[in-house]
């Protein structure tokens, strides 16, 4: 099976966490982020599955299988997946496991609430993409099938993610990184040029440098 990783242009692997509620979080990102956070975050979810209960997702399912939904074989075409043993969960394909090691990755599978946060995030991303754009998200039958983690993951509160950003946007409270706050920073700071909200204001602390569209 060949490893998948998300490749989007400047993307890399990264979960803006731009508010402890992931509902808060989601509608704080902007368009281009909106589309392509979504596979992302699937993609860190299937490699869960991958890294902590690898045996329960092969099975024999095929392009030629008549019982193969269209829209699952195009998604698995998409992502680069080779045809014949494929991963899934029931009858759903999922993404295969991320190429390389990621710090993002261990936290999601460090524990359940990891996991269950970062699902989360993406039903009300796939929310913000339908409200934005009128149309759904092809990655949201993925996710639908990520609900759960495997049973393999060890069960706890959720806690910050590690900052996947440069140094110089990192902020300090005390001792420790502010994990929302460095993220806010990086995208007032990094992110500017694409900080477009369509039928969503933007956040209150972005809104004097971030565009609003009817």
């Amino acid at each position: 099976m060949t490893p998948w990783e998300p490749t989007f242009a400047e993307e890399k692997v990264n979960v803006y966490y731009l508010d402890n509620d992931p509902a808060a979080a989601a509608s704080a990102h902007c368009d281009r982020h909106v589309r392509k956070m979504i596979p992302v975050v699937a993609a860190l979810l299937s490699d869960v599955w991958h890294s902590l209960a690898p045996g329960s997702l092969e099975s024999d399912i095929g392009s030629t299988d008549p019982g193969f939904p269209r829209t699952d074989f195009e998604l698995m075409k998409a992502a680069g997946l080779p045809f014949g043993v494929v991963p899934y969960i029931g009858n759903q394909i999922i993404y295969g496991p991320l190429a390389d090691y990621h710090e993002l990755a261990e936290w999601a599978r460090e524990t359940d609430g990891n996991y269950d946060w970062l699902w989360q995030l993406g039903q009300h991303l796939l929310a913000e993409h339908k409200m934005r754009f009128k149309r759904p998200h092809p990655a949201r039958y993925v996710l639908y099938a990520l609900e759960l983690p495997p049973r393999a993951c060890p069960s706890g509160a959720q806690n910050e993610p590690p900052t996947s950003i440069p140094d110089d946007h990192l902020v300090m409270a005390d001792w420790f990184v502010d994990a929302v706050a460095s993220y806010r920073k990086f995208y007032r700071d990094g992110k500017r040029p694409v900080l477009t909200y369509t039928k969503r204001p933007p956040p209150e602390w972005l809104r004097d440098v971030a565009t609003f569209k009817e």
